[in-house]
């Protein structure tokens, strides 16, 4: 039996925390679309800006002008635009408006499809055919989503489009989110690196949707709500879940991480009574198991490795 030491059940505790604190995050914004009116092209630009400007200002503290230093680079900046445009602006909003037009939970596991779609691009990238495990991944993301969209009934589209498509394109990002910014990381950090991406992605949106002259309705519910989505699922959750990582590794870090569209379900139906057909609960679970699939498929290729 697999002992674990001090550290590495400090870093399951951080990591199950922050996925707790997503999927929370994510019931959060249902909330405020259903009952308070907002709308995403609001509550995503105002999100964005405020955590990246949480991160930066932690980093700044700690580090001084050294968070200034990716700005000194052509090709760094360019990296970043790159990732604040698309990781963090275009996953976030085409997250929170898909959870707009469906609920918490489809919206969490259909940005679960990015487990596969970041496996076919490390595919091409080495030029290798997809394992079997891998291609059972792709049968089983592709089946659920097919049951999310129609329940089952081809003829029909259950799931609204906007739902779908953007639940489809939050997955895209999220593998630009995962693999642009390695380099950033490395050579910046983690939080210096996603502050910069987050200030960036929410200045644009600001700019594009204009958030301020969007009416929102502002009493203690949407306050709690905002400082749940603003602080504790944004800046708080991500630092608590790369601290973890940190301990744990990222391959064990991404299996725990399924909590998060877990718990986003079990808030839609509890809280919001969210009804789940059969078909979207077998839906779940086919994604969900895409990301078990990939992380055995890993540890079989390390096995494999070290012997």
């Amino acid at each position: 039996m697999e002992k674990f030491d001090k550290s590495e059940k400090k870093g399951f505790f951080l990591v199950l925390a922050g996925g707790i604190l997503w999927g929370t995050s994510g019931a959060c914004g249902q909330f405020l679309f259903e009952y308070k009116d907002m709308v995403s092209t609001w509550l995503v630009p105002y999100r964005l800006l405020f955590a990246g400007v949480v991160l930066l200002s932690f980093q700044y503290a700690k580090k001084r002008q050294e968070i200034f230093k990716v700005w000194k680079s052509k090709r760094d900046v360019i990296e970043l635009i790159i990732f604040g445009l698309i990781g963090m602006a275009g996953c976030q909003f085409t997250y929170f408006y898909s959870i707009q037009y469906s609920n918490a939970g489809t919206g969490t596991v259909l940005q679960c499809l990015s487990t596969v779609m970041i496996m076919a691009v490390t595919c091409i990238m080495v030029k290798r055919k997809p394992y079997l495990t891998e291609l059972v991944a792709v049968a089983f993301a592709f089946s659920g989503a097919f049951l999310l969209a129609t329940k089952g009934n081809i003829g029909t589209l259950q799931l609204s489009r906007e739902a779908l498509i953007s639940g489809v394109v939050s997955a895209a990002c999220v593998v630009v989110y995962s693999m642009e910014p390695k380099n950033l990381v490395l050579k910046y950090g983690t939080l210096t690196t996603v502050g910069w991406g987050m200030l960036i992605g929410g200045i644009v949106l600001f700019a594009a949707f204009r958030p301020y002259s969007i009416p929102v309705t502002i009493d203690p519910e949407t306050v709690f709500c905002l400082g749940v989505i603003f602080l504790v699922g944004t800046a708080v959750a991500f630092s608590m879940y790369l601290e973890g990582v940190k301990y744990i590794g990222s391959k064990r870090a991404a299996l725990l991480g399924t909590v998060e569209p877990v718990v986003a379900a079990l808030w839609a139906g509890l809280v919001f009574h969210t009804d789940f057909s059969a078909a979207d609960v077998m839906g779940f679970v086919l994604i969900l198991s895409t990301i078990f699939l990939c992380v055995m498929d890993r540890r079989k290729q390390e096995n494999r490795i070290q012997t």
